[in-house]
């Protein structure tokens, strides 16, 4: 069981959209999804996706508690998937929990 996983994944930051990298060799644009443990920055999961949605953050929540166990606490950046920021570079709302929070609340996790 993880003593923490930071979820790190290219999108929003802050309200601003990260510019995606080129990660194949031709003009195709992905968004790379990572789970990790922060304590000893061992990569859970990784996965390319053609865009970071709910689902595709969801998919790698579920496979890494498959894996490893519940993880006490989730770190993530301010993907609209994790929390509603009505005010691009705004507070965060939290009582308007996004699926992945409700998810996570529902877990312990948060």
């Amino acid at each position: 069981m993880a003593t923490g996983v930071a979820a790190s994944a290219a999108g929003d930051d802050a309200g601003h959209r990260r510019q995606r990298s080129p990660v194949v060799s031709d003009e195709r644009r992905h968004d790379l999804i990572v789970i990790l443990d922060d304590a000893t920055s061992e990569i859970y999961y990784a996965q390319l996706a053609v865009e970071e949605t709910t689902a595709t953050v969801m998919a790698g929540l579920r496979a890494v508690i498959e894996q490893k166990g519940l993880f006490c606490s989730l770190y993530s950046d301010r993907g609209g998937h994790f929390w509603l920021t009505p005010k691009s570079g705004g507070k965060v709302d939290y009582e308007r929990p996004t699926q992945v929070g409700r998810a996570m609340k529902e877990l312990g996790v948060i």
